[in-house]
């Protein structure tokens, strides 16, 4: 790992740095489907009430990138959700430390298995998680923000499988 990133709890002062992360509409609708455009401090308080172990990337002391972890309705499935990083800092290996530092998270606290959604279109993000051994098991078919269809494709992972 690089020792020039770290890993900690969101806290509230984080959330300015959080929002400004999110860079447009699409890539709002990517990252964050149900939220709406601009994002805003209201939607990030929102989502920390209905989610937990809100991890921020810092370098240095500056935010680069967020994630966290949820269940799905039923709350027998944890997911990483809402990763994101700094566009300075994409390519760079910091999005695959942050899902494999939230994976040991689910690991370690919660699950033998982690589950994430990503769109069809994310074709970064999908290369990345299926490089790290989540398997597709479900997908559906959402509207993005424009009218067109995109396809949410639901990917797993289990501890057994994990590096």
């Amino acid at each position: 790992m690089n020792k020039t990133y770290h890993f900690i709890p969101a806290n509230r002062s984080d959330y300015g740095n959080i929002l400004s992360l999110f860079q447009s509409p699409d890539e709002l609708f990517m990252i964050y489907p149900t939220a709406t455009w601009p994002f805003d401090l209201a939607q990030l308080n929102k989502l920390s009430d209905q989610r937990s172990d809100l991890t921020v990337v810092l370098k240095g002391d500056r935010v680069i990138g967020f994630a966290n972890l949820y269940r799905n309705l039923s709350g027998d499935k944890v997911f990483v959700g809402n990763v994101v990083i700094s566009q300075a800092y994409r390519g760079k290996g910091v999005g695959r430390q942050l899902v494999c530092h939230m994976c040991d998270k689910v690991f370690d606290c919660y699950a033998n298995e982690v589950h994430i959604t990503v769109f069809n279109q994310n074709t970064p993000a999908l290369a990345l998680y299926t490089s790290l051994g989540f398997k597709p098991y479900n997908l559906e078919l959402r509207e993005m923000p424009n009218g067109e269809p995109a396809i949410a494709i639901h990917m797993q992972l289990n501890r057994r499988s994990w590096q």
